[in-house]
């Protein structure tokens, strides 16, 4: 297997989304995982501006101008990525990288996207639980409260 063969089945096998984006801010090539991240095929998304998935959102767009002005990286950016399919809009994590050549100039901007749907859904579920399990505990002290009087009042009626 030669190095393009296993770069690209590297690229295509990850379960995070890689999204390649042009200096125009426009969406040059993504994996499969972006794909079914953003629910549109690589056909329907390749050449459309970048803050499609992001919308709303200048402060990612401009991280992405100063990866190519100064060719720094950004990681664990909190935004929102948009499902244009169904206008739906789900928590991501992003990392923004620079694409530079032998030359070391930046061609072009890497985004690496993580779905943190499932994470914030068992923060939340853990959250809940936490108040069920506050809410066990002062029942059981209102019951230990309320017993004490009764224990009395049962004793003296006896």
């Amino acid at each position: 297997m030669g190095d393009e063969d296993l770069y690209g089945n590297i690229f295509s096998s990850l379960i995070d989304g890689i999204v390649v984006v042009s200096r125009k801010l426009e969406i040059l090539r993504g994996n499969p995982a972006v794909e079914e991240m953003f629910r549109e095929s690589l056909d329907s998304f390749r050449g459309k501006p970048i803050g499609s998935f992001f919308p709303r959102q200048p402060a990612v767009l401009e991280k992405m101008e100063k990866v190519f002005s100064a060719g720094v990286s950004y990681r664990d950016l909190e935004c929102v990525g948009f499902r244009k399919s169904n206008h739906s809009s789900f928590p991501v994590n992003i990392t923004i990288s620079p694409f530079v050549d032998a030359e070391n100039r930046v061609q072009s901007v890497v985004l690496l996207v993580k779905d943190m749907s499932l994470l914030k859904e068992l923060q939340e579920t853990s959250r809940q639980m936490d108040r069920m399990a506050s809410l066990g505990v002062l029942a059981i002290g209102m019951a230990h409260e309320i017993k004490n009087p009764l224990v009395s009042i049962g004793g003296s009626a006896q």
